[in-house]
């Protein structure tokens, strides 16, 4: 039941030519989470302006980041990094509570094993409900909080290079951080 702007069909369109052009190839799987994320997101793309801005970081980051992490995670936190900031600095700063922790424990939640202290803070997120939604879609231990259901299958997110693995999120901010540091200086 969602409806999908002409200017966010666009940049759909538009993204799917990137993919490719560098080779990049989606599993039937992360096509369909694709989709419904990007209908998540698509309020953001207004304006032609908005598809070109989308575009032209996706040029860029997708060569240099294809093998290193997943794409369809880069290509969400691309639109909320350009159109929402402070939902991004939400995300690339709640990793203890948006991601299991199996190798390197939270020290905030080791003692947490039923949850109590994750769903507070979770529920202290000064999120919307589109971007709770969005959470839960991007990240399984986040959305385990609310559906009451144990996410077990943490090897499919580490072999997927996915956000939600513990040894992938900080390199989904690695490289934009070392970016903005360069630039500013």
């Amino acid at each position: 039941t969602h409806c999908i702007s002409s200017a966010a069909s666009d940049v759909y369109k538009r993204q799917n030519i990137l993919l490719i052009e560098h080779k990049i190839t989606l599993s039937e799987d992360e096509i369909q989470r694709f989709q419904r994320l990007y209908f998540e997101l698509n309020k953001y793309i207004k304006s032609p302006r908005d598809i070109n801005k989308i575009i032209n970081v996706l040029r860029f980051r997708m060569p240099i980041s294809n093998t290193e992490i997943n794409i369809v995670d880069l290509i969400i936190l691309e639109i909320i990094r350009l159109f929402d900031k402070r939902f991004y600095e939400i995300i690339k700063t709640h990793r203890d509570l948006l991601i299991n922790h199996i190798h390197i424990p939270s020290v905030k939640y080791r003692l947490d094993s039923h949850n109590k202290k994750r769903t507070i803070d979770a529920d202290k997120l000064d999120i919307n409900s589109d971007q709770k939604e969005i959470l839960q879609q991007l990240f399984p231990a986040f959305d385990a909080l609310y559906t009451n259901t144990n996410f077990s299958n943490k090897d499919t997110l580490r072999k997927l290079k996915r956000i939600a693995d513990e040894n992938y999120f900080d390199l989904f901010f690695a490289s934009l951080d070392s970016d903005a540091k360069k630039r500013s200086k």
